[in-house]
């Protein structure tokens, strides 16, 4: 089939045949990760997203790939780490850097707008524990403002309001809110 037939709109016979399938399939995971969470689910990240985390990069380079990396992250934090990582990830590739900062900005603007404090705190422990810069900067900035002059006990019960937590987790909490308000 000549050059023209294929980018025509006309599918080449390889396209559809199994190994192409299968040769299709391989790239694709190849550019997503498997993290299994604190919580023993299962979230897929783009790679490109993923290696944002300095843990998962130095991780994926290793050749973790193949299995799910193991997180001490809670699903639904991860989720929102997820969509972070994918805006960030996705803004790097724009060739012109002032509109990539100004969209940077507005985004991480907005972002962090949409979170309470409990939801901002673990995210920020996510960061810290993934990694991830730009996230424990844009998220310690905040966090640091909410927590001016506050006790303690009042940022706890800020964050179990709608969480539950363990004894094991709790403990951490209170030392990482220990080092913030400090």
């Amino acid at each position: 089939m000549t050059e023209a037939a294929t980018t025509s709109g006309t599918k080449s016979p390889e396209a559809t045949t199994p190994e192409a399938r299968k040769r299709k399939r391989n790239e694709s995971e190849n550019r997503t990760v498997m993290l299994r969470t604190k919580d023993n689910k299962l979230v897929e990240m783009k790679k490109e997203a993923a290696e944002l985390s300095e843990v998962l990069h130095r991780q994926i380079e290793e050749g973790f790939v193949g299995d799910a990396i193991p997180v001490d992250v809670k699903e639904k934090t991860l989720i929102r780490v997820r969509v972070y990582c994918d805006a960030h990830s996705l803004l790097a590739s724009w060739p012109s850097e002032v509109v990539k900062q100004r969209m940077k900005q507005n985004f991480d603007d907005e972002f962090s707008q949409t979170l309470d404090f409990a939801k901002r705190f673990f995210m920020f422990q996510a960061a810290i524990s993934l990694k991830i810069k730009g996230l424990v900067d844009l998220l310690g900035e905040t966090l640091a403002a909410k927590t001016s002059g506050k006790p303690i006990d009042e940022l706890l019960s800020m964050i179990k309001e709608d969480n539950e937590l363990t004894p094991e987790e709790e403990e951490q909490v209170l030392r990482d809110l220990d080092r913030i308000v400090l």
